[in-house]
């Protein structure tokens, strides 16, 4: 009902004869109007489409199916349907009518809201709301408000344990007086948490109270699956475990209890999602320890008493052959420990490092001297050199320069040079 779904049980004999109760039947986008009689008999309720076309009608002689339609009566839903209903000895059938709730106020101001209510009882279509408490998030109190039940006259289980008594609420107004209030207050919230929200809602729906309820968080049920694996666990349990202590049964307490513990769902959930984020990022390596000149030349010479007693074992292997079983092993294990107390000591410069492999070959630095000329290629530079002179000549001779302009030196080379050896590259 919190969400504008109602069904309700009635006698086919209820229904005017135009209906067909026989078989199923749902309608969209209708409205429920009244048929006025003839005589000063009260008037029929009766359901129209789009279309204007008249599909249901009551004549009021059964109180349910009535009353549902009284409520919306003038007024636009969604979907009507009804069809025959097998459990009981008399022919009835079952209506449905759902009502999409439409909020007032379309941008809601407050992010979080708590609500918990004392009653007359535990059925919701027969007990009553003896009080309700609103906080925000901050625990302040947005409703906290006693009322007297309009139909309910005592309530003696229910009071041993609220403690609210019919002479305290005598003098009090009925809830039926703050629904627009209450009503203000859920539309506005962006969030509901309340602790075992099928309880408390449903009292409110059955005050004709609509919300989304897609916006409704049962801390209950969220606290024992995060922290026990059920749903159900008590309110006074889950805030012991929480660390905090208040007075039970006290609808005002309840709510600020159930704030502490739904925000420590919150949290668990934060450093939930923290840690699958962390999950994701690498680890970094750990920096190497840095190894001392020391520890390489101990660990040479343990490897050179290892290298001791393969050789011993290995001696011994001509007495005994069965012995091979353990100096095969003991040989490659010291192979390994010669090889890494190499480089142990090649890190830490107690010997010269070894350049075999793809990159051998001599190793230049920038002190070394450079590798001499041959005489070979002096004679060749030389001669590029005599040829690069006569080039120069003869783009000197083809275009001589303006006579105010100086001519280019060209320096001298001895005739006797000029000629190109035929034996050079």
């Amino acid at each position: 009902m919190l969400q504008g779904k109602h069904s309700v049980l009635t006698s086919k004999g209820s229904v005017t004869e135009t209906t067909d109760t026989s078989s199923k039947h749902m309608f969209k986008n209708c409205t429920i109007i009244e048929v006025p009689q003839r005589n000063g008999r009260k008037a029929h309720l009766a359901v129209r489409t789009g279309r204007g076309d008249v599909v249901f009608e009551t004549n009021g002689l059964h109180s349910a199916i009535y009353s549902l339609l009284e409520e919306f009566d003038g007024q636009q839903v969604e979907e009507f349907s009804w069809r025959p209903y097998a459990g009981s000895s008399t022919p009835t059938i079952e209506c449905r009518l759902y009502a999409r709730h439409e909020a007032k106020i379309s941008s809601p101001d407050i992010d979080r809201v708590v609500l918990d209510v004392e009653t007359t009882g535990l059925d919701p279509e027969n007990d009553e709301i003896l009080r309700l408490s609103i906080i925000d998030g901050s625990g302040a109190a947005l409703l906290d408000e006693t009322y007297k039940p309009e139909h309910t006259t005592s309530w003696p289980d229910a009071q041993r344990i609220n403690r609210i008594s019919p002479a305290s609420v005598r003098n009090r107004p009925p809830i039926t007086n703050d629904i627009e209030r209450i009503q203000t207050l859920l539309d506005r919230a962006r969030e509901v948490c309340v602790y075992n929200a099928d309880f408390d809602l449903a009292f409110l729906g059955e005050l004709g109270l609509g919300m989304d309820t897609s916006k409704v968080r049962d801390t209950m049920r969220e606290y024992g699956r995060a922290f026990h694996g059920r749903d159900y666990i008590k309110l006074t349990e889950a805030a012991q475990e929480c660390s905090y202590r208040y007075n039970a049964h006290d609808s005002l307490a309840d709510c600020r209890a159930t704030l502490v513990v739904q925000t420590r769902v919150d949290n668990h959930r934060e450093r939930t999602a923290a840690k699958i984020n962390s999950d994701d990022v690498p680890t970094p390596k750990s920096k190497p320890k840095k190894e001392t000149p020391a520890q390489a030349r101990i660990y040479t010479v343990l490897t050179w008493i290892l290298l001791f007693l393969c050789v011993v074992l290995v001696a011994t292997c001509f007495a005994a052959p069965y012995m091979l079983i353990i100096a095969i092993p003991a040989c490659l294990v010291c192979r390994a420990c010669f090889s890494h107390a190499k480089d142990m000591r090649e890190r830490t410069g107690l010997s010269k490092p070894s350049h075999k492999g793809k990159h051998s070959g001599p190793q230049h630095t920038e002190n070394a001297p450079a590798p001499a000329i041959t005489t070979e290629e002096a004679e060749y530079e030389r001669r590029l050199a005599i040829e690069a002179t006569q080039a120069v000549r003869r783009e000197a001779e083809l275009n001589p320069p303006a006579p105010s302009a100086p001519i280019p030196a060209v320096p001298h080379v001895p005739e006797h040079e000029t000629a190109v050896n035929a034996d050079l590259p």
